[in-house]
């Protein structure tokens, strides 16, 4: 009886269609892992405004508006979006190496854990440009290592088709030697030419999006990211010096599994 219902159940493909389609769900949730992610938003509900669904804080000292969101946290860096309006009659000068920020245990407690800088994007600039050389120097040693493997293939072909003291089997290990190693060599100069291109993408990212050493002309402003390499807490008070003034921002951490 029993083998009878279940052969009913393997013929039918419409109750077969709803296995998979189970088997497939309880396979999806046996494999997923809960992350955690991590955001901040403004401390303080006053002097904030929302864009493109982005909270964000601002204070204006001096005619001089700076305003800070949070937009995303990327490999243990939160990434805040800034922006300066300078509505004086004077230029300002701004660095963003002065920015600082201090963590707390708690948004209640008053002790400091830590004190951090932003990241500096003439630092991070120059490290990835250190790195865009080292990997064409790479494509550079493979390429040319690539040519002498086909040289010396090539003359022990030569040299086995002019003579008869070189057996049939060292010949097809010496191909097969080759053929591994030419292939391993395309392996690495493809992983290399990958490097160089994410490298080139993150080296345009620093110049055309980080904020950056800058001076800021009257009746105009400058927005551009800001990153701080920082664990998580759940609150830091961010310090952004621009020209004689200092402009404090309080963010509370949020750390949510999903």
């Amino acid at each position: 009886m029993n083998g009878i219902i279940f052969d009913d159940f393997i013929s039918n493909p419409r109750t077969m269609k709803h296995f998979y389609y189970l088997a497939f769900i309880l396979l999806l949730a046996a494999c997923y892992t809960p992350s955690q992610v991590y955001r901040l938003e403004p401390a303080e509900k006053e002097r904030t405004f929302v864009e493109q669904g982005k909270p964000f804080a601002y204070k204006g000292i001096d005619s001089v508006i700076v305003s800070v969101g949070f937009d995303t946290h990327l490999d243990n860096e939160y990434i805040l979006d800034v922006t300066i309006d300078n509505q004086s009659s004077d230029s300002i000068s701004f660095n963003p190496s002065d920015v600082y920020l201090f963590r707390y245990s708690s948004d209640t407690s008053l002790a400091v854990q830590k004190l951090y800088f932003a990241v500096n994007p003439e630092i991070r600039i120059d490290s990835i440009q250190k790195s865009v050389v080292n990997e064409e120097k790479r494509a550079q040693r493979n390429a040319i290592f690539s040519i002498l493997i086909a040289a010396a293939y090539l003359t022990t072909e030569v040299v086995a088709a002019t003579s008869d003291n070189i057996s049939y089997e060292t010949m097809e290990a010496v191909r097969a030697t080759h053929t591994v190693t030419q292939m391993v060599l395309d392996e690495s100069r493809i992983e290399a030419a990958d490097n160089i291109n994410y490298l080139y993408f993150s080296k345009d990212y620093w110049h055309c999006n980080a904020l950056r050493k800058s001076q800021i002309m009257p009746k105009t402003f400058y927005s551009g990211k800001l990153h701080f390499k920082v664990p998580y807490s759940p609150l830091y008070k961010i310090y952004i010096p621009v020209n004689n003034h200092t402009y404090r921002f309080d963010f509370k951490g949020i750390s949510e599994i999903q």
